[in-house]
């Protein structure tokens, strides 16, 4: 089984992913609900998962149970604990910003860094919506992840 290191969310959609979390093997290791602190101020993702071939995953999750509209960055969403419906940044976005910043720090060690400076560690990043229909898992996520390496959700440094 997976290590998981900190406190589940509380939304149902943070408890489902983190039940299906639970079950990865144990090469996994999970950091939920983290607190990244940095000279810039302080990030809370919904998970840091980091993974011997994929590298460092980070998740963002929404309790949307709809998706009415949407722009480059922002969707207006119903969700699912009080049904109000408003504009919100896309998870996707969320998780890609945290990633930046992780790597921005992890840049400060040079042990992580090659030899022209760039940083060794691969990562990802997804924005999840577990309450929407078409939500396949996190398993077909890590997939996906497996077969492509560049996505609208998933970023790989080359």
């Amino acid at each position: 089984m997976a290590e998981i290191y900190g406190r589940r969310g509380d939304t149902s959609g943070e408890i489902i992913v983190h039940q299906e979390l639970v079950n990865l093997p144990n090469e996994w290791i999970i950091y939920s609900q983290p607190k990244i602190i940095t000279d810039s101020g302080n990030r809370h993702p919904d998970y840091v998962i980091l993974h011997p071939e994929l590298g460092m995953i980070v998740l963002e999750i929404k309790d949307w149970v709809e998706i009415i509209d949407q722009s480059d960055d922002r969707a207006q969403v119903r969700r699912k604990k009080d049904k109000i419906i408003e504009w919100q940044t896309s998870p996707v976005k969320q998780a890609m910003n945290h990633c930046f910043i992780i790597s921005d720090e992890l840049k400060k060690f040079p042990d992580l860094l090659g030899n022209k400076g760039e940083l060794l560690v691969t990562w990802r990043y997804a924005g999840i919506l577990p309450n929407l229909p078409m939500y396949l898992g996190f398993k077909d996520l890590v997939q996906r992840m497996r077969r492509y390496n560049h996505s609208y959700a998933i970023h790989k440094i080359e």
